[in-house]
């Protein structure tokens, strides 16, 4: 027998590249024998290339894929940490808003001061009689002095007023009485506070020692119509009128 006689059709070489029948890569063994590493052997469909290049039997498969299972529905499943509200955020921000507001405060107080004293107890003394006295009512401002209440204008007391021994508490009263015009009304419902500042320079003039002024407002005195009468009685830095204003009550 020559040693070139052809191979068996089932040893033969496939032209297109494909392996013989025959279940090994020669065609001469069994199926899957001489399987590469990554691949699986099959005893009917031959050699099974393995996805993770793992020989797995088929309980380690099953085992494999009941845990994969499980932890995707573990993952699924609503979680009380996960699902509660955290309000670490919400107290940082709350925390930080209290101090911006606890600073703004402090700054917006110290520049809105306004320097003011209260009346003290006990009856007034000589200098008290003297001192000049504004009330802010809804009509406008009367101003008063220990001679009485100055008429419109500011250039002199209005006919019939107490001199010499007017009081504070007493010219209060005589001052909003209805049938006194007020000594600087007010102009479209609002405090003339240039009116105020001509009749309290006048005042100046008239006491150049005094150097405070007792202050009152009606109720219904807008707060920003008293504070245009503390501005006006005090002056400015050049001219100061007044510089120290006492607040007293209200007439009612």
């Amino acid at each position: 027998m020559r040693d070139d006689a052809a191979p068996p059709p089932s040893q033969r070489p496939d032209p297109r590249g494909r392996r013989p029948r025959g279940g090994g890569p020669r065609g001469g063994g069994p199926p899957g024998e001489d399987a590469r590493p990554g691949e699986r052997r099959h005893p009917r469909r031959g050699v099974e290339p393995d996805r993770s290049g793992l020989r797995l039997s088929a309980a380690q498969r099953a085992l494999v894929r009941r845990r994969v299972r499980r932890a995707l529905e573990d993952a699924d499943a609503p979680s009380p940490e996960r699902d509660e509200l955290s309000i670490v955020p919400f107290l940082d921000v709350v925390v930080n808003l209290l101090v911006f507001l606890m600073m703004a405060m402090g700054a917006v107080g110290a520049f809105s001061e306004v320097h003011a004293q209260l009346p003290s107890h006990g009856p007034p003394g000589e200098e008290a009689r003297w001192r000049p006295t504004v009330v802010l009512t809804e009509r406008g401002a009367f101003v008063s002095d220990g001679a009485g209440t100055y008429a419109a204008g500011c250039e002199a007391h209005a006919p019939g007023e107490a001199t010499g021994s007017s009081t504070v508490s007493s010219s209060v009263p005589s001052s909003v009485s209805s049938s006194v015009l007020s000594t600087v009304p007010n102009v479209a419902g609002a405090l003339d506070a240039s009116g105020l500042r001509l009749c309290a320079s006048r005042l100046a003039a008239a006491h150049p020692h005094a150097e405070r002024v007792t202050l009152t407002a009606d109720p219904a005195v807008p707060l920003a119509d008293l504070v245009a009468a503390m501005d006006a009685l005090r002056g400015t830095t050049t001219r100061p009128l007044f510089p120290e204003i006492q607040l007293a009550a209200g007439v009612r």
